[in-house]
C-alpha cells in the first residue's frame, strides 16, 4: 500500500468507522435525531488542534463518540480533544461549539478552562454553566445561545450502544450529575445507527429496560455486563444484538422509585392472589401493565411453584385510595439455577378503580391440607395456634424445647411431595426438617425434608411415601422457626384379599387368604369383615385365617371378605369363593 494512501486512511478513514457496541456515549439532539460529532479541522498549530462540532446522522460513527472526564469536560474519542467555546471572547469561532486538543502547556491550559465545563439542565439542554451558554444545533454546526435554554431546540439526550456479551464503558454523566434512564432497548442498531421501533426486539427490551433502569438510574455511571446473567435466554434468545441506552443527567440522585423488593407476597395464599410488595413500612399492590404468561410463569417459579395447567392470565380490580406501585416487575432464571426479579416501580395511590394482575400458581395436582373441612385440627408441642401451619394462614411459629408439629390426615395417603415455607412475614424459617410418619402413632418411619433458604420461596421435597396418616415434623436446625406446610398426594384404599382357600367339613369350614403385601397397593388393613351368603357373619382383626361354624351338611355357601383399614375405609372390591359342605 502506498505510504500516502496509508496516511490518508489513518487520518481520514476513521470517519467512516462505526463502533460495534460503541462502549462510550453520544449526544443526540431530540428534535432532529442527529448527534454531535467532530467535523472539519479548523486549525493545527504548535499549541493546539481544533475541529468544528457538526451534527451527523450516524450516532455510532467514531467521530460522535465521547466520554466524560473527571474534570467535567466531554472528550471526543476520535480526536482526543474536548468540547470547548470562546463564547465570552467573540473570537474567530463565531460563537460556535468546537473541539480543542491542547498540544503544549498553553494549549492544555485553555482546554482545561472551567468555561468548558458542561452539564445538562432539567429542561434537557446542554449547558456551559460557568459562562451560562447552552447548545443549539443550526443547519450544520452547533451554536451557543445565551437565552431560551429551555426551548425544545436545545433538548439533548445521552446515548450508548452496548453489544450483547460486553460491559458498558464510559456510559456516565458529569461528575456533578446522576443518570436518569429514559429507555434501554434491545435490537439491531449497529447496521443502521438508527433507533426506531422496527429495529427493536420488543420481548427482550421489556427486560433490558427494567434491568438498566433499576440498576443504573440515580448512579453517576452504568457499568453493566450485558450477558446471560442479566438477559437470560427465555427473554433474550438472540445474542447477536445490542442494547441502546438513552438517558439524561440530573443534579439530584434522590428518587422514590422502587428498585428492590425483598418481601413479595401474594394476597390470597403463597401461590394465589394479587402481587404485593413491602415498600419501607407500606404494603403496595403491583400494577404491572405488561403482565403476560411468561412473567407469571417466572414469578411462580421464583416463589417455588409452577404455573397452572390452564396457564391463563387473570386480573382483578382494586378501589381508589389503595397504595400501588406501577412499572416493571420481571422475574427470570439466573445461571446458578436460581431466580431473581427485576423491579422498577413508581409508587402512587389509586385515583379510582383499576385492574391489576391476579396470579395463580400451582403447588401440585393434588394438595391435601388446603381442605380445611377435612383436616380441622393440627396439634403439637411448643407454642400454639398449630392450625396456622396451613399455607392459607400466617405460619406456625415454634418456641420452647424441641417443638414439633403433629398432623393427623384422618386416613392413609400416598405422599408425593412435601412443600414448606416460613411465616407470611418472611422473617423465620428452617433450613432442614425431620419428618416421621406411620399409619399409627408410632412414627416409626422417617424422611428428611429440605427446608428454606429464604423467606419468600417455597421448598419442595419429592418423596414416595405410602400408608401415611400420622405425621410429626421437627426442625433439624434452630428451634426458633416458623412453618407453613402443604402435602401432595392422594388417599389410599384397602385392597382386597387374594387366593381364598376353604377346607370344609360337615358343619364348619376353615377359610384362609393372602393379604396385600405391598404398601403401594393398599392402605394398612386392620380388620376383615366375613360375609356368608350376603349376610355379615363376623368382623375380625387383621389375620389370614378364620373358622366358621353352623353350616348344614352338603350345602352350597358363598364366603365374601371385605378389608378395612384404621380409618374404617372398606375395600371397593370384594373377594369371594363358593364351597359345599361335606355330605
Amino acid at each position: 500500500m502506498p505510504w500516502l494512501l496509508y496516511r490518508w486512511l489513518l487520518l481520514y478513514g476513521l470517519t467512516l468507522f462505526v463502533f460495534k457496541g460503541c462502549q462510550s456515549l453520544f449526544l443526540r439532539h431530540t428534535q432532529s435525531g442527529k448527534c454531535i460529532a467532530a467535523g472539519s479541522q479548523i486549525s493545527n498549530s504548535n499549541n493546539a488542534r481544533s475541529y468544528w462540532v457538526e451534527m451527523v446522522n450516524n450516532c455510532l460513527n467514531v467521530s460522535a463518540q465521547f466520554r466524560y472526564l473527571d474534570t467535567e469536560l466531554l472528550q471526543n474519542i476520535k480526536t482526543g480533544g474536548t468540547l470547548a467555546s470562546n463564547a465570552t471572547k467573540k473570537m474567530k469561532f463565531l460563537n460556535r461549539l468546537f473541539i480543542h486538543y491542547g498540544k503544549n502547556e498553553q494549549g492544555k491550559k485553555f482546554q482545561n478552562n472551567s468555561d468548558h465545563h458542561l452539564k445538562q439542565t432539567d429542561a434537557g439542554s446542554l449547558f456551559l454553566y460557568e459562562v451560562k451558554f447552552c447548545v443549539q444545533p443550526n443547519r450544520s454546526y452547533v451554536d451557543l445561545k445565551k437565552d431560551g435554554c429551555g426551548d425544545v431546540e436545545q433538548n439533548f439526550t445521552f446515548g450508548s450502544v452496548t453489544q450483547y456479551g460486553t460491559k458498558m464503558k464510559d456510559v456516565h454523566c458529569s461528575p456533578k450529575q446522576y443518570m436518569m434512564i429514559k429507555r434501554a432497548d434491545y435490537g439491531d442498531f449497529n447496521k443502521t445507527g438508527f433507533f426506531s421501533d422496527e429495529n427493536i426486539d420488543t420481548t427482550c427490551s421489556k427486560l433490558t429496560n427494567c434491568q438498566v433502569k433499576s440498576r443504573c438510574g440515580g448512579n453517576r455511571s452504568c457499568e453493566l455486563t450485558m450477558d446471560n446473567n442479566l438477559l437470560p435466554s427465555e427473554y433474550c434468545p438472540d445474542t447477536s444484538k445490542e442494547i441502546y441506552t438513552e438517558y439524561t443527567c440530573v443534579d439530584s440522585s434522590s428518587s422514590t422509585i422502587i428498585t428492590a423488593a425483598p418481601i413479595i407476597v401474594l394476597t390470597g395464599s403463597p401461590y394465589r392472589g394479587y402481587i404485593t410488595i413491602k415498600d419501607g413500612s407500606t404494603w403496595r399492590y403491583v400494577n404491572e401493565e405488561n403482565w403476560d404468561i411468561n412473567r407469571e410463569k417466572m414469578l411462580c417459579q421464583h416463589l417455588g411453584f409452577k404455573e397452572t395447567d390452564a396457564n391463563d392470565i387473570c386480573s382483578g380490580s382494586i378501589l381508589s385510595n389503595y397504595n400501588i406501585a406501577t412499572g416493571h416487575f420481571i422475574c427470570y432464571n439466573t445461571q446458578l439455577s436460581g431466580t431473581s426479579c427485576c423491579i422498577h416501580l413508581v409508587p402512587s395511590t389509586t385515583p379510582s378503580r383499576i385492574s391489576i394482575p391476579y396470579v395463580e400458581c400451582k403447588v401440585c395436582d393434588k394438595p391435601i391440607l388446603n381442605n380445611v373441612t377435612t383436616f380441622p385440627v393440627f396439634s403439637g408441642s411448643g407454642s400454639s395456634n398449630y392450625r396456622n401451619a396451613r399455607f392459607s394462614a400466617s405460619g406456625w411459629c415454634a418456641s420452647g424445647f424441641t417443638p414439633y408439629l403433629l398432623i393427623d390426615l384422618q386416613k392413609e395417603y400416598h405422599i408425593t411431595r412435601v412443600v414448606v415455607m416460613g411465616n407470611r412475614g418472611q422473617t423465620k424459617w428452617s433450613g432442614s426438617y425431620s419428618m416421621t410418619y406411620s399409619h399409627t402413632r408410632s412414627y416409626e418411619n422417617s424422611q428428611k425434608i429440605t427446608g428454606n433458604k429464604n423467606g419468600y420461596r417455597a421448598s419442595t421435597t419429592h418423596v414416595d411415601l405410602f400408608n401415611v396418616r400420622f405425621i410429626k415434623i421437627q426442625s433439624s436446625e434452630s428451634q426458633e422457626f416458623c412453618l407453613r406446610i402443604e402435602l401432595c398426594g392422594e388417599a389410599q384404599m384397602p385392597a382386597a384379599v387374594q387366593d381364598i382357600k376353604i377346607q370344609a367339613s360337615y358343619t364348619s369350614a376353615s377359610v384362609t387368604w393372602k393379604l396385600p403385601t405391598s404398601a403401594s397397593a393398599s392402605s394398612y388393613i386392620t380388620h376383615l369383615v366375613i360375609y356368608l351368603n350376603g349376610t355379615e357373619k363376623k368382623r375380625i382383626f387383621r389375620s389370614t385365617q378364620t373358622d366358621i361354624k353352623g353350616f348344614t351338611p352338603y350345602t352350597w355357601y358363598r364366603v365374601e371378605i371385605v378389608t378395612q383399614d384404621g380409618s374404617s375405609q372398606s375395600s371397593n372390591k370384594v373377594a369371594s369363593e363358593m364351597f359345599r359342605t361335606k355330605k
